[in-house]
């Protein structure tokens, strides 16, 4: 990465964080304060319900139908407000987050999207979120770029650490000569919160295979013998 693209990226991340600040206050008003208050109003229907159920039947049909429509507006607040929510990794974890993003994608994508996390213990918190934020990113090309059938997001164990891929089977990334190193808005964000997190990032794309984005947090050990080396 150039000194520019450093500069770039550190920039657009900078105006991502103070997205995810004002996403956070949002969440929180939604949870804490809507979400609360339209629960608020449906308990008080049902005890209106209660009040007039003898009188007025067909007044508590009405109110009935009233509550459902309230619940349904509660639940979907709840979700939107953990959708907005950027601590969502650390306080549920990287799968549950994941599970959240690879459903907000699924309804953008026609074909299958599948989801595999297994790892045997949590990660830390700058580690996960960047997995997260990667992953967010790559799936983003995928799903508007690579025209793919089909789209995986594996995070996984192996002999060099902790392991996220995001792999498509789409066009790849036809306008780049062979060598020539992909760079976009995506990918300038994803090395960004790759370096800042102390993981190693790979984007491979052959034309008409497809792309996988990789991204590696080396184990201690992996990490010492390669200063050493």
């Amino acid at each position: 990465m150039t000194h520019e693209e450093a500069a770039e990226a550190r920039l657009l991340a900078a105006l991502i964080d103070a997205h995810q600040q004002d996403c956070a206050q949002l969440s929180r008003v939604l949870h804490d304060e809507v979400g609360q208050i339209l629960t608020a109003v449906g308990l008080q229907l049902e005890l209106l319900r209660l009040d007039f159920r003898e009188q007025l039947p067909a007044l508590d049909a009405r109110l009935a139908a009233i509550q459902a429509l309230l619940e349904t507006a509660v639940s979907r607040i709840r979700r939107i407000s953990y959708d907005l929510d950027p601590a969502l990794v650390e306080k549920a974890g990287l799968a549950f987050a994941l599970e959240q993003l690879v459903g907000r994608y699924r309804q953008k994508f026609d074909g299958p999207l599948r989801l595999m996390v297994d790892l045997p213990e949590r990660l830390p918190d700058d580690v996960a979120k960047a997995f997260y934020e990667i992953a967010d990113r790559a799936l983003a090309n995928a799903v508007q770029h690579a025209q793919t059938p089909r789209i995986e997001v594996l995070v996984h164990p192996s002999a060099e650490g902790s392991v996220l891929e995001v792999r498509d089977w789409g066009v790849g990334f036809s306008r780049h000569p062979p060598g020539q190193k992909i760079r976009g808005l995506g990918v300038l964000l994803m090395e960004h919160f790759a370096a800042r997190a102390g993981i190693r990032l790979s984007i491979e794309s052959i034309l008409g295979q497809g792309t996988v984005v990789r991204a590696v947090r080396p184990n201690a050990s992996v990490s010492s013998r390669a200063t050493r080396d």
